[in-house]
């Protein structure tokens, strides 16, 4: 996977509670007014099938500002290396936010990637602040499988 901080000096990390592992991205106390992190997967190679399904899990804590964002996105054309030369697709899913309970991971929902094929990337895009605590909540991101293939 490619981990890449677009702002701030924060990455996306692994964690392990409850024998479960999964990737956080957290700003808290990084002293950056802004991060913005991404992680992106290895490719998924799509093939020519066409009813592919993406889904994964997200959990959050801390939110307490809707700009305290995580996005996701496709791709077919990134290199493996540059994030900024890919073109980005986002993706509709039902992502953690701050009516939900902290660390408490809900489903993605079924996202249809039959209008893509070969390769596929999928990114996942946090935006928040280490300095500023109305933006320094966190997010989780859990179980991303791709099947149908």
């Amino acid at each position: 996977w490619t981990n890449f901080a677009e702002a701030g000096n924060r990455l996306w990390i692994e964690e392990i509670f409850d024998d479960n592992g999964y990737t956080e991205f957290s700003p808290f106390l990084s002293g950056d007014a802004v991060n913005i992190g991404w992680l992106v997967t290895s490719p998924i190679n799509l093939g020519d099938h066409n009813g592919a399904i993406l889904v994964f899990q997200t959990a959050q804590h801390h939110l307490s500002s809707p700009e305290n964002t995580l996005e996701v996105f496709v791709s077919t054309d990134f290199d493996g290396t540059n994030v900024f030369s890919a073109t980005w697709e986002p993706v509709e899913a039902r992502l953690a936010g701050m009516d939900d309970d902290w660390y408490d991971f809900v489903p993605s929902g079924e996202i249809d990637l039959s209008a893509h094929s070969g390769n596929l990337y999928i990114a996942f895009k946090y935006v928040g602040s280490g300095t500023n605590t109305q933006l320094d909540g966190g997010y989780f991101v859990d179980e991303v499988r791709v099947f149908g293939l």
